[in-house]
């Protein structure tokens, strides 16, 4: 036995050794990787939880600032009516729907609108 058959036997010995090592080491590492992943999995969970959370109190509070504006607009249109008075649409001379006979050709709106007159295709 000369060199080549002691470089013959280490690498036996490595080959036999060797893979047992290799696939414990492969394990424990898929192992951890696997840990690691359920880990991430849950702190992803909580984040997109906690999105969530946030997204619907955020659309809460803009509902409820657009409902209190309109309210307001309500409000002022309400006192508005009750100062100019109930002032009814379907009373007025414009209560007939636009036709083709009652429609108003262009060239006349600007007399209609001097004259003080509410042409059809204004309403």
């Amino acid at each position: 036995m000369g060199f080549a058959g002691l470089l013959a036997i280490i690498r036996d010995a490595g080959v036999i050794l060797g893979v047992p090592v290799l696939i414990v080491v492969g394990v424990r590492l898929y192992r951890k990787r696997i840990a690691l992943l359920k880990t991430q999995i849950e702190s992803l969970q909580l984040t997109q939880f906690d999105r969530s959370l946030s997204l619907i109190k955020s659309q809460r509070e803009l509902y409820e600032l657009d409902r209190g504006n309109l309210e307001d607009r309500i409000a002022k249109l309400q006192q508005s009516k009750a100062r100019n008075g109930d002032h009814d649409a379907s009373t007025s001379h414009h209560s007939l729907p636009p036709d083709k006979s009652y429609a108003c050709p262009n060239r006349r709106v600007g007399t209609a609108l001097r004259e003080g007159l509410r042409p059809w295709c204004l309403l």
